[in-house]
């Protein structure tokens, strides 16, 4: 890229120095945070630079690594140190893995809220349910008794 310049402003006879490479097209920083062409430019129109100047993004990133390697412990910093990325998108893409979904019980004859089988939870409270009433029953009797 020997002019650096920005595509989106050369297309429109303007010249601003390029600031990144994304996916081969040399972009100002102006268009890297999306500023529209017809706003006042307050960025460095062009300027003799030399490649080494202008930052050049990655295209092929092996996410598949970069994963494997989290699996394996390496900490995000130490991966977004290593392969250029930021910390967010190691995160990012580390929560987006493709894991299955836990089963859902069926609700065969069993009570269930949620994905959670509640029928064994019932049958301890209402057998609890019906000594308490038991209970109360004898002591109505006793106090009625003693009336």
């Amino acid at each position: 890229m020997p002019d650096a310049l920005c595509t989106a402003h050369k297309n429109r006879g303007i010249e601003v120095v390029a600031y990144k490479v994304i996916n081969g097209v040399p972009l100002c920083i102006a268009c890297v945070e999306g500023i529209p062409i017809n706003v006042p430019n307050r960025f460095p129109v062009r300027v003799d630079s030399d490649e080494s100047e202008v930052a050049v993004t990655r295209k092929d990133i092996d996410w598949g690594k970069i994963l494997e390697e989290r699996a394996a412990g390496a900490t995000a910093k130490e991966l977004s140190d290593k392969y250029g990325v930021s910390t967010q998108s190691v995160y990012l893409h580390g929560s987006r893995s493709k894991k299955a979904a836990a089963p859902k019980p069926s609700n065969n004859g069993h009570a269930v809220v949620g994905n959670v089988d509640i029928s064994d939870i019932l049958i301890d409270l209402r057998q609890r349910r019906d000594k308490l009433n038991a209970a109360i029953e004898a002591l109505e009797y006793l106090a009625e008794v003693k009336l």
